[in-house]
């Protein structure tokens, strides 16, 4: 990706509703099985410029020993160690499992299967190094007939529906638990989005700014919408799944 997106990232991951909606919902999923600080390691894997990470350890209590990210990317591993966010330090071709302190017992992929030619290898490579009953969480872009200039600017290969992405997760070791969409109320502007975006009417910008205010209404908003029922549509599908205990 362009390495702006990485800084844009960082100036607007902590408090930007779009953020603090998916960070909350992902913890509460995950602390469905404990508190998460006491996990043995939360891996979060293509992290960005840590804002999820940093999230569990100021608002969560996760200790920082118990964080680690995973970002190829120069600036993004700039901006995780100017967080002081543990990362990993890993290439492609090496064993995955040398790298990592121990097992991870919860993975995190916020946004990154999209960019993978080769999702499906992905996950496994990760089910084969998470430790037994691992938790992996995934949030993806929603909905192919959604796709725009703005997928192509941030380096998207698809966009998913809930079978592909069941198919991806369970193919390559993880038993999937549940599902949900999430910004179901944003689903009908994307619609119209899409159509503006591709007629130059609207700006293909990621994070539209907003006003304080409006930031606060839309993150209670979205943060309410998602302990409400699925309405099965949404701009973002989340999927959390179990590692049945074996490498593929």
């Amino acid at each position: 990706m362009d390495s702006r997106h990485y800084q844009e990232l960082a100036d607007l991951d902590q408090d930007y509703w779009w953020f603090k909606v998916r960070h909350r919902f992902v913890a509460r999923w995950l602390e469905q099985d404990g508190p998460l600080h006491r996990r043995r390691l939360i891996l979060d894997w293509g992290c960005g410029g840590g804002g999820f990470l940093s999230y569990l350890r100021t608002e969560r209590g996760v200790p920082e020993d118990r964080l680690l990210g995973y970002e190829p990317a120069a600036q993004a591993c700039t901006l995780l160690d100017r967080r002081r966010i543990r990362r990993l330090e890993w290439l492609p071709g090496r064993n995955l499992s040398d790298s990592l302190p121990v097992r991870p017992d919860v993975i995190t992929a916020l946004d990154v299967l999209e960019h993978v030619a080769d999702p499906r290898a992905l996950v496994a490579d990760l089910a084969g190094v998470a430790a037994p009953d691992a938790r992996l969480v995934v949030l993806v872009p929603a909905f192919q007939h959604l796709w725009s200039r703005w997928d192509e600017r941030l380096c998207h290969v698809r966009r998913y529906d809930r079978q592909l992405l069941r198919r991806t997760l369970t193919e390559a070791g993880w038993r999937v638990l549940g599902s949900r969409f999430l910004f179901s109320a944003a689903y009908p502007a994307a619609i119209v989005r899409r159509h503006l975006i591709a007629r130059s009417v609207w700006s293909d910008v990621e994070f539209p700014r907003v006003s304080p205010t409006v930031n606060r209404v839309l993150r209670v908003a979205f943060d309410l919408e998602c302990r409400l029922p699925d309405l099965g549509v949404g701009t973002t599908l989340a999927m959390l799944a179990c590692c049945e205990g074996r490498s593929v």
